[in-house]
Protein backbone atom coordinates (compact mmCIF):
# COMPACT_ATOMS: atom_id res chain seq x y z
CA UNK A 1 0.00 0.00 0.00
CA UNK A 2 0.82 3.40 -0.48
CA UNK A 3 0.82 6.50 1.51
CA UNK A 4 -2.41 7.27 2.35
CA UNK A 5 -3.99 4.00 2.30
CA UNK A 6 -4.29 3.44 -1.50
CA UNK A 7 -3.57 0.42 -3.37
CA UNK A 8 -1.60 1.02 -6.64
CA UNK A 9 -2.86 -0.46 -9.65
CA UNK A 10 -0.34 -1.71 -12.27
CA UNK A 11 -0.24 -1.78 -15.26
CA UNK A 12 -2.26 -3.30 -17.76
CA UNK A 13 -3.15 -3.74 -21.70
CA UNK A 14 -5.87 -1.11 -22.26
CA UNK A 15 -8.35 -0.82 -25.55
CA UNK A 16 -8.78 3.22 -26.40
CA UNK A 17 -11.21 3.74 -29.49
CA UNK A 18 -11.03 7.59 -30.60
CA UNK A 19 -13.67 9.09 -33.45
CA UNK A 20 -12.03 11.73 -35.25
CA UNK A 21 -12.54 14.35 -38.38
CA UNK A 22 -10.67 12.85 -40.89
CA UNK A 23 -8.19 15.69 -41.60
CA UNK A 24 -4.27 15.06 -42.56
CA UNK A 25 -2.00 15.12 -39.78
CA UNK A 26 -4.69 13.53 -37.44
CA UNK A 27 -3.07 10.51 -36.78
CA UNK A 28 0.48 12.31 -36.28
CA UNK A 29 -1.12 14.55 -33.61
CA UNK A 30 -2.68 11.49 -31.96
CA UNK A 31 0.38 9.55 -31.87
CA UNK A 32 2.24 12.40 -31.02
CA UNK A 33 0.14 12.54 -27.73
CA UNK A 34 1.14 9.72 -26.46
CA UNK A 35 5.09 9.63 -27.49
CA UNK A 36 5.19 13.51 -25.84
CA UNK A 37 4.39 11.81 -22.98
CA UNK A 38 6.10 8.88 -22.63
CA UNK A 39 2.56 6.76 -23.31
CA UNK A 40 3.62 3.31 -25.85
CA UNK A 41 1.43 2.51 -28.32
CA UNK A 42 1.38 -1.15 -28.56
CA UNK A 43 -1.13 -1.69 -31.47
CA UNK A 44 -2.85 0.75 -34.04
CA UNK A 45 -5.18 0.69 -36.53
CA UNK A 46 -6.78 3.60 -38.51
CA UNK A 47 -9.38 3.62 -40.89
CA UNK A 48 -12.34 5.12 -42.39
CA UNK A 49 -15.49 4.94 -40.33
CA UNK A 50 -19.28 6.22 -39.92
CA UNK A 51 -18.50 8.51 -43.46
CA UNK A 52 -16.00 9.62 -45.39
CA UNK A 53 -15.35 12.97 -43.44
CA UNK A 54 -14.31 10.58 -40.36
CA UNK A 55 -11.86 7.99 -38.89
CA UNK A 56 -11.54 5.91 -36.12
CA UNK A 57 -8.24 5.24 -34.49
CA UNK A 58 -8.26 2.36 -32.19
CA UNK A 59 -4.64 1.33 -29.87
CA UNK A 60 -3.83 -0.46 -27.12
CA UNK A 61 -1.49 1.08 -24.47
CA UNK A 62 0.12 -0.09 -21.31
CA UNK A 63 -1.32 1.71 -17.68
CA UNK A 64 -3.69 1.99 -15.13
CA UNK A 65 -7.03 3.91 -14.21
CA UNK A 66 -5.33 7.29 -13.69
CA UNK A 67 -3.06 7.09 -16.77
CA UNK A 68 -5.48 5.89 -18.74
CA UNK A 69 -7.94 9.06 -17.04
CA UNK A 70 -4.94 11.37 -18.49
CA UNK A 71 -4.96 10.44 -21.83
CA UNK A 72 -8.60 10.47 -22.75
CA UNK A 73 -8.72 13.87 -21.26
CA UNK A 74 -5.61 14.95 -22.67
CA UNK A 75 -7.21 13.17 -26.30
CA UNK A 76 -10.56 14.81 -26.03
CA UNK A 77 -8.85 18.51 -26.05
CA UNK A 78 -7.50 17.69 -29.54
CA UNK A 79 -9.48 19.91 -31.54
CA UNK A 80 -10.44 16.71 -34.26
CA UNK A 81 -11.62 14.44 -32.12
CA UNK A 82 -15.12 14.08 -31.81
CA UNK A 83 -15.09 11.06 -29.24
CA UNK A 84 -13.05 8.62 -27.23
CA UNK A 85 -13.85 5.88 -25.59
CA UNK A 86 -11.62 3.23 -23.68
CA UNK A 87 -11.83 0.35 -21.20
CA UNK A 88 -9.28 -2.67 -20.30
CA UNK A 89 -8.13 -4.95 -22.69
CA UNK A 90 -9.95 -8.25 -20.89
CA UNK A 91 -13.52 -7.66 -19.76
CA UNK A 92 -14.48 -4.68 -21.53
CA UNK A 93 -17.29 -2.80 -22.90
CA UNK A 94 -15.33 -2.47 -25.63
CA UNK A 95 -15.19 -5.44 -28.68
CA UNK A 96 -11.55 -5.41 -30.10
CA UNK A 97 -10.29 -7.95 -32.93
CA UNK A 98 -7.10 -8.36 -34.79
CA UNK A 99 -6.04 -10.22 -37.70
CA UNK A 100 -3.04 -12.17 -38.30
CA UNK A 101 -1.22 -13.57 -41.57
CA UNK A 102 1.20 -16.43 -40.92
CA UNK A 103 3.29 -18.00 -43.16
CA UNK A 104 4.45 -21.46 -42.17
CA UNK A 105 7.18 -23.69 -43.93
CA UNK A 106 4.89 -26.86 -44.86
CA UNK A 107 5.20 -28.96 -48.12
CA UNK A 108 1.67 -29.74 -47.50
CA UNK A 109 -1.63 -29.49 -45.54
CA UNK A 110 -1.24 -31.76 -42.76
CA UNK A 111 -3.58 -33.08 -40.75
CA UNK A 112 -1.79 -31.40 -37.49
CA UNK A 113 -1.50 -28.13 -39.24
CA UNK A 114 -5.52 -28.59 -40.15
CA UNK A 115 -5.95 -29.53 -36.82
CA UNK A 116 -5.29 -26.02 -36.03
CA UNK A 117 -6.95 -24.02 -38.23
CA UNK A 118 -9.76 -25.79 -36.85
CA UNK A 119 -9.42 -25.08 -33.34
CA UNK A 120 -8.71 -21.16 -33.99
CA UNK A 121 -11.62 -20.73 -36.84
CA UNK A 122 -8.39 -20.18 -39.08
CA UNK A 123 -8.83 -20.09 -42.78
CA UNK A 124 -5.94 -21.66 -45.09
CA UNK A 125 -5.69 -18.03 -47.76
CA UNK A 126 -3.13 -20.05 -49.74
CA UNK A 127 -0.75 -22.52 -50.56
CA UNK A 128 2.29 -23.69 -52.84
CA UNK A 129 4.74 -26.62 -52.39
CA UNK A 130 6.86 -25.33 -49.14
CA UNK A 131 4.49 -22.93 -47.75
CA UNK A 132 1.12 -22.13 -46.57
CA UNK A 133 -0.33 -18.57 -45.84
CA UNK A 134 -2.82 -18.92 -42.83
CA UNK A 135 -5.51 -16.16 -41.37
CA UNK A 136 -6.79 -15.99 -38.29
CA UNK A 137 -8.83 -13.51 -36.28
CA UNK A 138 -9.54 -12.60 -32.45
CA UNK A 139 -8.39 -11.13 -29.72
CA UNK A 140 -4.59 -10.43 -29.47
CA UNK A 141 -4.54 -13.52 -26.51
CA UNK A 142 -6.34 -16.00 -28.83
CA UNK A 143 -3.73 -15.14 -32.12
CA UNK A 144 -0.67 -15.53 -29.48
CA UNK A 145 -1.81 -18.99 -28.48
CA UNK A 146 -2.67 -19.18 -32.45
CA UNK A 147 1.07 -18.42 -33.13
CA UNK A 148 2.48 -21.06 -30.22
CA UNK A 149 0.55 -23.42 -31.95
CA UNK A 150 2.02 -22.99 -35.32
CA UNK A 151 5.32 -23.06 -34.26
CA UNK A 152 6.53 -26.57 -35.05
CA UNK A 153 5.48 -26.35 -38.63
CA UNK A 154 8.10 -23.62 -39.19
CA UNK A 155 6.88 -20.09 -39.44
CA UNK A 156 8.17 -17.81 -41.71
CA UNK A 157 6.86 -14.92 -41.51
CA UNK A 158 4.00 -13.02 -39.35
CA UNK A 159 1.92 -9.80 -40.55
CA UNK A 160 -0.75 -8.87 -37.65
CA UNK A 161 -3.31 -5.83 -37.86
CA UNK A 162 -4.06 -3.31 -35.02
CA UNK A 163 -7.08 -3.63 -32.86
CA UNK A 164 -10.06 -2.67 -34.63
CA UNK A 165 -12.67 -1.75 -31.95
CA UNK A 166 -16.24 -1.10 -31.50
CA UNK A 167 -18.03 -0.85 -28.14
CA UNK A 168 -20.13 -3.31 -27.07
CA UNK A 169 -23.36 -3.62 -25.94
CA UNK A 170 -25.56 -5.70 -22.80
CA UNK A 171 -27.46 -7.29 -25.45
CA UNK A 172 -26.83 -11.31 -26.00
CA UNK A 173 -24.38 -11.36 -29.35
CA UNK A 174 -26.57 -13.25 -31.73
CA UNK A 175 -24.72 -16.50 -32.16
CA UNK A 176 -25.70 -17.56 -27.90
CA UNK A 177 -28.28 -20.04 -27.50
CA UNK A 178 -30.93 -18.58 -25.26
CA UNK A 179 -31.74 -20.34 -22.41
CA UNK A 180 -34.63 -22.63 -22.13
CA UNK A 181 -37.62 -21.24 -20.62
CA UNK A 182 -39.33 -23.36 -17.96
Amino acid sequence: MEAGGQNRELPRPYLVSILVNNRPGVLARVAALFSARGYNIEGLTAAHAEGPDRSRIACVTMGDVHTMERIVKQLRNLVEVIGVSHGPLEGSKLLGREMILVRVGARSLSKEILKVVRKFNARVLAEDPGRIILEATGDSSRLECFLQELEPFKVQEVARSGPVVMRGHSRRPRNTPRPKRQ
